[in-house]
């Protein structure tokens, strides 16, 4: 009889994992969209501003005296446009919260809002007349301290060019890594041992108050 009921418990724990793991691998390819749209939202002119000069060359004079005028195409970027953008895609990953784990969470606020602040830094830099580099934000430095270790930071900081891009890729890397994990099951894997031994325990136990 014990045996029955232990089969039936295990049957009953496969098919929820089962479920689990088709809400979780729906929720993981829809999250990864979501982020690769929320990349698409950078202007183009604050991608090739962030990668291709160096630090001390990002100011106003150099950003107007562009061969594709720079500074202009920064005047035209609407800042409420792209907010929005960059908001509609969190949002939309809200809906899957119950089935991503905490660091998808954290990883994907420290994605939208590393790009979120960066974009705002260097439009409103150049509106004042002076430009703050990424790198020199202590609002971004706090969003990233989130998601990345002091080594890490200091790496991608340390980049003359193309650090803008690289710290996409580093938290892409990161996000990847995690969504591999959560896929693989490892966790569910032993709670559901763990609950099986349990059940095991249990139905010891009776055999042996029935006895």
């Amino acid at each position: 009889k014990n045996n029955s009921i232990t089969t039936a418990l295990t049957h009953q724990v496969g098919q929820n994992f089962q479920k689990l793991q088709d809400k979780r691998i729906e929720a993981v390819e829809d999250y990864w969209s979501r982020i690769l749209l929320m990349k698409s939202t950078v202007p183009a002119v604050v991608n090739l501003s962030y990668n291709i000069l160096l630090e001390e060359e990002l100011t106003v004079e150099k950003l107007n005296n562009t061969k594709s005028n720079f500074g202009q195409l920064i005047t035209q970027i609407s800042q409420r446009d792209f907010t929005n953008e960059l908001a509609q895609y969190s949002d939309q990953i809200a809906k899957h919260r119950p089935f991503l784990s905490d660091k998808l969470w954290v990883l994907m606020f420290a994605y939208s809002g590393f790009i979120g602040r960066s974009v705002y830094i260097l439009i409103d830099g150049y509106e004042k007349g002076e430009i703050k580099y990424w790198k020199k934000d202590d609002g971004i430095d706090q969003i990233l301290s989130t998601a990345l270790n002091e080594k890490e930071l200091k790496y991608i900081k340390s980049l003359k060019i193309h650090s803008f891009d690289s710290m996409l890729q580093l938290l892409e890397n990161k996000i990847l890594n995690e969504i591999n994990r959560l896929i693989s099951s490892e966790d569910f894997t032993n709670n559901s041992l763990e609950e099986l031994k349990k059940i095991n325990s249990i139905l010891d136990q009776g055999k042996k108050s029935s006895a």
